[in-house]
């Protein structure tokens, strides 16, 4: 039965009922052929790339996929399922194993159905980085929009031209058993494996807070880390290494006391370093600099554009005053992080790194209203005087 198909998809009357046979013997032009068989092909070729290519990528992912941040195991757990339906549809469609060209169209109408949820829901988790479609498909689906609407393109053009034939949409019983086993199986499939995988997690957990939660640090994408701090609430899970791990825990060992750092590392602080930090999330306005935002929340925009002012201003009562209006007693730098621009373009200021309080932090300068409490390889801890 496969051979016959595979002679089919190969030239020998693809995609032909017995009646065309007839046909052809009858008229063999060569407009013909490719009208009734040259479309066919491609057509057919087209559903099989994409079927196979789909499915190639999916088990690529799912075999290197992080289980830390949380969120990213669920894009791929749930853009992998919807791609592995995309996938076998156009198998069956470019196989032909129905043999009706109306049970083609309604698995064609699903197909787009199920592209359009899978468009919608990557939108939600498009990124800011540059990859290639590609590395995008490769890389925990990490689409820009303009990847995303071009992959879309790609898999939902066969489906729609399938769609302009003549004929009618009509389910068989052969049709509604396959569209059920397919959008029952996958699914149960995929389920499956995000629960093994959320009860392997469980055994790595370390704390649990009502906000976050410390896992030991394995199967997540990234250099070697003592702990991984994850949430829902948050932006994104953090991988934390050993010298940000020393660092945390000399801030735990300080008197209480808000601690004014930048929002990437506030669950860290929060999580770790039992302090409160200032700010945990990027404002609305400053989101185009997060790569790819785990969640929507967002902080106040003056609050954040306040921080971002106190790491770039030059002036250093400016960065006092930021520090007693929200009341902060400690100040967190991770030094070689690259973030100035970030924080230049959250606060609106022009100053230049050489003149800003973050180029002072980071070189360990001296300073009228902060004292150094605390440094290593990974970062610097000052406390405001008194």
């Amino acid at each position: 039965m496969l051979v016959e198909r595979i002679k089919k998809l190969m030239g020998w009357c693809p995609m032909a009922v017995k009646e065309e046979k007839k046909e052809f013997e009858a008229n063999s032009s060569f407009g013909y052929e490719l009208k009734h068989r040259g479309f066919r092909i491609l057509f057919a070729s087209a559903h099989l790339v994409i079927g196979i290519g789909l499915l190639l990528n999916v088990l690529y992912v799912i075999k290197n996929m992080p289980w830390f941040p949380g969120w990213m195991m669920e894009v791929d757990i749930t853009a992998s399922m919807l791609l592995s339906i995309i996938a076998l549809f156009s198998i069956f469609i470019a196989f032909d194993i129905i043999g009706s060209d109306e049970a083609k169209k309604v698995l064609s109408l699903t197909s787009l159905i199920i592209i359009l949820l899978l468009f919608v829901y990557l939108a939600g988790w498009t990124a800011n980085t540059s990859f290639s479609l590609l590395q995008s498909l490769q890389f925990n689906y990490t689409f820009t929009m303009q990847t995303l609407i071009l992959f879309t393109l790609i898999i939902a053009v066969p489906n729609l031209l399938n769609l302009l034939r003549k004929g009618s949409y009509r389910i068989e019983r052969k049709t509604g058993i396959i569209l059920i086993l397919i959008l029952i199986l996958v699914p149960a499939v995929f389920a499956s494996l995000g629960y093994h995988i959320n009860l392997q997690k469980s055994k790595l957990l370390i704390e649990k807070g009502e906000e976050y939660e410390i896992y030991h640090a394995a199967h997540y994408w990234g250099p070697p880390a003592v702990v991984f701090v994850d949430s829902d609430k948050w932006s994104s899970g953090s991988a934390v290494s050993p010298k940000e791990y020393d660092a945390l825990k000399f801030l735990k060992g300080l008197e209480d006391g808000k601690v004014m750092a930048w929002w990437d590392f506030g669950l860290r602080i929060k999580a770790l370093a039992k302090k409160e930090a200032v700010i945990y999330y990027g404002s609305e306005e400053i989101k185009r600099t997060i790569a790819r935002p785990g969640n929507k929340n967002y902080e106040p925009a003056e609050k954040v554009r306040d921080v971002a002012t106190f790491f770039t201003t030059s002036n250093e009562d400016e960065a006092k005053a930021i520090m007693e209006k929200y009341e902060a007693a400690y100040v967190y730098f991770p030094k070689n992080m690259y973030l100035f621009n970030a924080m230049k373009f959250a606060s609106g200021l022009n100053t230049e790194y050489e003149n800003s309080m973050y180029h002072r932090f980071e070189n360990n300068l001296d300073m009228e209203y902060f004292e150094k409490l605390y440094e290593n390889e990974y970062a610097v801890i000052y406390r405001l005087k008194i």
